[in-house]
């Protein structure tokens, strides 16, 4: 069982809504009661404690009592004959008032909305411990975070693959590269940090911890300029861009000015 302080910030709101509507409900219920008429006492002592017992089992607090109601009515319609007495008849009726949610009962929910099961199948308790078992569920959702691209039908739909060892091969693939935009994410928000900068988002939100997406299309705002055959930035070229270039710990003009190494193979 692991209860989360943060969880507990974030749930507790949702619960006191959650509370107000059920105390809502139940002083409709309680006027759809007080409607009611019971020919005796006993009917509706037992109307009434079946409905308290309702709204104690959900932890809320009720007062509610059996008022008595006379009815006096005649035989016949419009004045009543002379000397003639009338038929009284009796009904009772519950009337319920309904108050604030238990202390201890509202901290019971609030803890249980903030705690959660953890199971894991690991037998060697020495190594794992709870806590690490904590630790590796936490760190769980930062490795989904990266792979969720493959989520995307784009990315897998048109790839067909017909050996098992075709997809393992793949799934390295997949891996490298997660490695080098992990370490290149890595090292753009290191260098934000030690140089107090900040990267500008759309909205003109600024964030020293930008993503690799975030990064990788700052990097395709970069554009050269080929002139006599000299390679060249243009004047409205993105300075942040470069910037970022910079703080992955590269020259641009080395790696976007100076002309690509010759190769066996590659024409001169």
């Amino acid at each position: 069982m692991v209860y989360s302080s943060v969880l507990d910030a974030k749930k507790e709101k949702t619960l006191k809504k959650r509370i107000a509507k059920q105390k809502e409900e139940l002083q409709k219920l309680a006027k759809d009661l007080a409607k009611q008429r019971f020919a005796c006492a006993p009917d509706a002592e037992t109307a009434l404690k079946k409905f308290q017992a309702k709204a104690e089992e959900m932890g809320f607090t009720i007062q509610g009592e059996i008022k008595q109601e006379e009815k006096r009515s005649y035989s016949g319609k419009g004045r009543p004959r002379k000397g003639e007495e009338p038929t009284i008849s009796i009904t009772y009726q519950c009337q319920c008032q309904i108050g604030e949610m238990k202390p201890d009962y509202y901290e019971h929910l609030r803890q249980k909305e903030s705690t959660f099961v953890l199971i894991a199948n690991v037998r060697d308790k020495k190594k794992w411990d709870d806590r690490r078992i904590l630790q590796e569920y936490k760190t769980q959702s930062s490795i989904e975070n990266k792979f969720r691209f493959l989520k995307s039908p784009v990315y897998l739909g048109p790839v067909y693959l017909e050996k098992p060892s075709r997809v393992q091969a793949i799934g390295y693939v997949f891996i490298l590269v997660l490695l080098i935009s992990s370490y290149l994410e890595y090292r753009v928000r290191k260098s934000l940090k030690e140089n107090k900068e900040y990267v500008l988002l759309p909205g003109k939100k600024k964030t020293d911890r930008p993503t690799t997406k975030t990064i990788m299309e700052y990097f395709s705002f970069i554009m050269i300029v080929i002139v006599n055959g000299q390679r060249l930035f243009p004047s409205n070229c993105n300075k942040q861009a470069l910037n970022l270039v910079r703080w992955a710990g590269y020259d641009p003009e080395e790696v976007y000015l100076k002309p690509l190494p010759w190769y066996p193979g590659r024409k001169k």
